[in-house]
């Protein structure tokens, strides 16, 4: 079983924008809530088929949601690269 990682971190701030709580991503994605704290801490990946359920109850696709995760992982880097200046 293969599992994915990018979803980390920028997760919290995908589903805060969707003003979402973690226990209603959760119900709409039929996984606990545990799970989606665990991959947004970076404590646990997330299998293709349990992204695929995020994505789904964020209603993104699949890939838009690893491409808002990318672009909240550049925007990160570029504050923490100011902050450091």
């Amino acid at each position: 079983m293969y599992y994915v990682k990018p979803i980390e971190g920028a997760l919290e701030a995908i589903r805060d924008k969707s003003n979402m709580s973690q226990v209603e991503l959760a119900e709409r994605a039929g996984i606990t809530k545990s799970c989606i704290c665990h991959i947004e801490k970076g404590r646990r990946g997330a299998t293709r088929k349990t992204a695929q359920k995020i994505a789904d109850a964020l209603g993104v696709p699949l890939q838009s949601l690893f491409l808002q995760i990318e672009t909240q992982k550049n925007t990160d880097s570029v504050r923490e690269k100011g902050r450091a200046a």
